[in-house]
């Protein structure tokens, strides 16, 4: 038996399904996370007090482009419990490395050095930026300002872009 949502809601309701589940929805988020990441770039403006803030917009760009790979493989972003809609639990993860992971079944495969800093990036999304330090000692792994991890972060969202252009 269906659940009935109340008329009021049915508005949000059908929103909420259909932005979760347009790729290209998560394609524009991805955009400007990475635009906002380019503003706030330490390599240009010489400070590196922006370096985690830049690497949470990345990271957050580089989540977004990977959910949207998950949508354009056929993964259901949504689920519906007692007439309310909630992202699917492996959608509800920031860590970049575990997602990624998800998608090499379908073609997308990552250097270790790549699934390396898909780690790194995902502690910066969770806390890394929002507080001096991480939610546990165990999580502390500076990134680093180095142009070696800038260009591994951008590169691995060219890839994934690249993906789910090909296969949206």
């Amino acid at each position: 038996m269906a659940t009935r949502i109340k008329w009021k809601n049915k508005d949000k309701y059908k929103a909420f399904l259909s932005e979760g589940k347009n790729y290209k929805a998560w394609l524009v988020k991805a955009n400007s996370l990475a635009t906002a990441a380019d503003k706030t770039n330490w390599l240009i403006s010489g400070n590196e007090g922006l370096a985690s803030t830049h690497n949470m917009l990345m990271g957050m760009a580089i989540e977004c482009l990977l959910k949207a790979s998950l949508i354009v493989k056929g993964k259901d972003v949504v689920v519906e419990r007692s007439g309310n809609l909630y992202f699917a639990k492996e959608f509800k993860s920031h860590k970049l490395d575990q997602l990624a992971i998800m998608l090499e079944q379908d073609g997308l495969t990552f250097l270790d050095e790549e699934k390396s800093l898909l780690s790194k990036l995902s502690i910066y999304i969770e806390s890394g930026a929002r507080y001096p330090i991480p939610l546990a000692h165990s999580g502390f792994e500076p990134l680093g300002t180095s142009d070696k991890e800038h260009d591994t972060a951008v590169r691995i969202y060219k890839k994934i872009l690249a993906f789910v252009v090909t296969h949206g």
